[in-house]
């Protein structure tokens, strides 16, 4: 498919979107249109599954509601669009640009994000189960209801990040950043076991100990576990 056979249908979904006659739902399952250019289109409710868009350009692109579940979407420009609702379930985004995009409430379970970058990105009640985030550039991402269970955040850049201070897959990997002794691991131990965060059966069953830890933590710049701990603790 060439670009002018693109936005042919391109120009058909954006009526269908807005109800004018003669609109058509683009159905672009399993399509190839690597580098192919949405930029500043409105395609809400898109259906992209399994389609090759490598290198693609969605730049303020609206996608609100599209379905990219197990897209090819390796370099993929979606900077400053609007994702929300969206589906990336299985998608692989290794390198995408996300950065400014809007994601709230999407749903991202198992999708490859290593190396992407969602520099400053909207993430509200985003769903990342399971999604791989090696290497990914999360700067600045307020984590407020972002699921990250068994998410992979090596080597991730976490600087910035807030609203994080209930989150157990940050906490696995800051700890790997920082240098614990061996009591501290024991400690670190007793906690990774429990698969849900509770402040409350930690300050219990570990109580002062744990602060330790925390501050090694507070030292290269993530404040937030401490500052609820103490909290927690009453001091």
């Amino acid at each position: 498919m060439n670009q002018d056979e693109l936005n042919e249908i391109i120009k058909n979904h954006e009526k269908w979107v807005i109800g004018i006659h003669g609109g058509k739902k683009a159905d672009l399952q399993g399509a190839d249109l690597h580098k192919a250019d949405f930029q500043g289109a409105k395609l809400g409710r898109i259906d992209l599954r399994g389609a090759f868009l490598e290198r693609a350009n969605f730049q303020d692109t609206v996608l609100c509601e599209g379905c990219f579940k197990g897209a090819s979407l390796c370099e993929a420009n979606f900077q400053g669009a609007d994702l929300s609702y969206s589906n990336f379930q299985g998608a692989d985004l290794e390198k995408a640009i996300l950065i400014h995009a809007s994601l709230q409430e999407a749903k991202f379970h198992g999708a490859n994000l290593m190396r992407a970058n969602l520099k400053y990105a909207h993430c509200y009640g985003l769903e990342l189960q399971g999604a791989n985030l090696q290497l990914a550039n999360l700067q600045g991402i307020n984590l407020e209801l972002v699921d990250l269970s068994m998410v992979s955040l090596q080597e991730a850049d976490l600087s910035g990040i807030n609203n994080y201070q209930n989150d157990r897959e940050v906490f696995l990997e800051l700890c790997r950043r920082v240098d614990l002794s061996r009591q501290e691991y024991s400690i670190f131990g007793e906690i990774i076991i429990h698969e849900e965060w509770c402040w409350k059966e930690i300050a219990e069953n570990i109580g002062k100990d744990f602060l330790t830890i925390l501050e090694k933590i507070h030292k290269i710049g993530f404040g937030e576990y401490n500052r609820r701990y103490q909290k927690e603790l009453g001091e």
